[in-house]
C-alpha cells in the first residue's frame, strides 16, 4: 500500500499562465535593442526571422522564458551578419533595385 504524502504533481506549472499573458511585451522588450540595431528593412526583417526562430525553439524546453533572451541573441546577432553580407554583396542596394538592375 503506497502511503500518501499530500503531495501532487502537475505536468503544466501554475505559474505560467501569467508568464504567457505578459509573454508579448518581454519578447518586445528583448527583440527591441537588436531592432534598434538594424538600420534597414533587410536586417530588421532578418532579425525578426531570428526572434520567431529563437521563439519557437525556447517553447520547445520546459522554461522558454529563461532559454528565449539567450536564443534571441545568439539567433539576431548571426542574422545581423548575414545580412550586412547580403547587403554587401548586393553593393548596398535594396532588393528591389537589385530586381530593377536584373530586368
Amino acid at each position: 500500500m503506497k502511503a500518501n504524502l499530500g503531495t501532487s504533481y502537475v505536468d503544466e506549472p501554475a505559474f505560467r499562465v501569467p508568464i504567457r499573458a505578459s509573454w508579448d511585451t518581454t519578447r518586445l522588450q528583448l527583440l527591441r535593442p537588436w531592432l534598434q540595431q538594424a538600420n534597414s528593412h533587410f536586417k530588421e526583417a532578418a532579425v525578426i526571422r531570428a526572434a520567431h526562430d529563437a521563439e519557437s525553439i525556447a517553447w520547445q524546453t520546459y522554461h522558454p522564458e529563461l532559454w528565449f533572451p539567450l536564443l534571441l541573441e545568439e539567433k539576431a546577432i548571426e542574422a545581423l551578419k548575414y545580412a550586412s553580407r547580403q547587403i554587401h554583396l548586393w553593393g548596398g542596394r535594396s532588393l528591389h533595385e537589385q530586381d530593377a538592375v536584373a530586368a
